[in-house]
C-alpha cells in the first residue's frame, strides 16, 4: 500500500474503461473503493478485479443523474467502510 492507505473512495462510472482503471489505481494505492456504475454487473466485476488483486472494494448500482442514487452510494461507503474521503466522478 502506498499514498492512499486507509482512504475511502467512490468511483462513479467505475465499471469499465477509464473509470475501472481509476478504481484499480486507487486500490493499488491502498484505498478502500466503492465502484458505482449504471450497469451494476460492471460495477461488481470491477470491484471483484480489485479484490482479486488483494484490494478492498464493493460494486454498487449508481445512476449519476439521480440525487437519491448518489446519496445511496455515499451511504454504501459509510456502511461498508465508515467514511468517505474521495468522490471521483468519471
Amino acid at each position: 500500500m502506498r499514498g492512499l492507505a486507509g482512504k475511502i473512495g467512490v468511483v462513479a462510472g467505475g465499471g469499465r474503461g477509464i473509470g475501472a482503471a481509476t478504481a484499480m489505481r486507487l486500490a493499488d494505492e491502498g484505498a478502500l473503493v466503492v465502484v458505482g456504475d449504471i450497469n451494476e454487473e460492471w460495477a461488481k466485476s470491477s470491484a471483484a478485479a480489485i479484490i482479486d488483486k488483494g484490494g478492498q472494494a464493493i460494486g454498487v448500482f449508481l445512476d449519476g443523474t439521480s440525487a437519491a442514487s448518489q446519496r445511496a452510494i455515499v451511504e454504501a461507503a459509510l456502511d461498508a467502510y465508515g467514511g468517505l474521503d474521495i468522490f471521483h466522478s468519471n
